[in-house]
């Protein structure tokens, strides 16, 4: 929550859903989802970090496009610059 809350768009309910089939929208759960819901990854660097020596992995996943083009990563960037910072800082 600390990520979401703090990103431009993220946790705005009204930002629309990345499927259009389904109203599922992150901004109706505060920019949160359950990955695993969406899909799953047996054996991953999730699992193995938590099991092998208990750290804890975060995956985000910024954006409805898995590969944006290189135009819009300076505004993917100054979207997510203060999240980020904001959830290093959360940490400490």
């Amino acid at each position: 929550m600390l990520y979401s809350k703090t990103h431009a768009t993220m946790a705005d309910p009204k930002r629309p859903s990345c499927d259009p089939l389904d109203d599922a929208s992150f901004g109706k759960n505060g920019g949160i989802t359950n990955g695993a819901k969406w899909y799953s990854v047996r054996g991953g660097m999730q699992d193995f970090n938590y099991l092998s020596s208990n750290d804890f992995e975060v995956t985000l996943e910024l954006g409805c496009k898995k590969y944006p083009r290189a135009a819009e990563l300076q505004g993917e960037w100054e979207l997510n610059k203060n999240a980020l910072l904001n959830f290093m800082w959360g940490v400490c």
